[in-house]
């Protein structure tokens, strides 16, 4: 195989490996699997949820899901990221569309939020994990109080995304 090849071979492997840790998350998140957020994001990771939770640590983010009593379920659906490799880093951009259920407000029991997550990645010990994550929420439907707020808390408008 050309040196060409093996580096070909090489960024279809970390694009592969990068996808899977993306949908970990989405995996992790449903299932309130604290644990698996070791898999996905790095110890000293920053995670920027803007209006929706503020910026945290992959520690806080681990507590803040284990002890998420507001929604009684939720799914994360996330389209096909932009993936950049760079030797050892990477950067994506994944689209996401997220349902959070609450049942006790039925009949206005859903919030369903829409917009992208921005995420550096860097392999450490050889696992590619999130370093940074950036939520940039541009839209939402149903009822703010599903997820404890009054207003929707989307952080961003798609123009000022790139700000």
């Amino acid at each position: 195989m050309s040196d060409i090849d093996a580096s070909r071979a090489q960024r279809a492997i970390d694009r592969t490996e990068i996808q899977y840790v993306l949908s970990r998350y989405s995996v992790a998140i449903d299932t309130r699997d604290v644990a698996m957020f070791d898999t996905v994001f790095s110890e000293d990771a920053e995670l920027d949820f803007g209006g929706f939770r503020g910026v945290m640590t992959r520690a806080q983010f681990k507590d803040r899901i284990a002890n998420l009593t507001y929604v009684d379920s939720t799914q994360h659906l996330m389209g096909l990221p932009t993936i950049d490799v760079d030797g050892d880093r990477a950067t994506t951009r994944t689209y996401f569309a997220s349902q959070h259920v609450r049942d006790s407000l039925a009949p206005h029991h859903t919030m369903l939020i829409g917009g992208w997550y921005d995420d550096a990645f860097e392999r450490i010990g050889g696992e590619w994990l999130i370093t940074s994550r950036r939520v940039t929420g541009v839209w939402a439907q149903g009822n703010p109080a599903v997820m404890g707020a009054e207003e929707f808390m989307g952080n961003r408008r798609p123009q000022d995304a790139a700000a």
